[in-house]
């Protein structure tokens, strides 16, 4: 069974979403957990992060996640489209 932690930016990011949206976000920690290879993994600047995708009320959020070891993933950040890569790489 994969573990999962989560930076505190990360918690941040989440605790700004509404309800139903935190959920969204629940739901997609879930499919990272059963299955760690659905995103995609990044290169260049972000070797080693992988994003994982999904629709959230009407827009397109992403969950960007790295393998601390092969039992443990941290999720490191969540959010829209805009400025999403480039904030991940300044927090790298």
């Amino acid at each position: 069974m994969i573990r999962i932690t989560s930076s505190t930016s990360f918690i941040k990011e989440v605790k700004k979403f509404h309800i139903n949206e935190q959920q969204l976000v629940e739901q997609a920690i879930i499919a990272i957990a059963t299955s760690p290879s659905a995103g995609r993994a990044k290169i260049d600047d972000l070797t080693g992060i992988y994003v994982y995708k999904f629709r959230a009320v009407g827009r397109t959020l992403l969950t960007a996640y790295a393998f601390l070891s092969e039992e443990w993933i941290q999720l490191l950040k969540v959010g829209s489209h805009e400025n999403f890569y480039r904030d991940l790489k300044r927090g790298k």
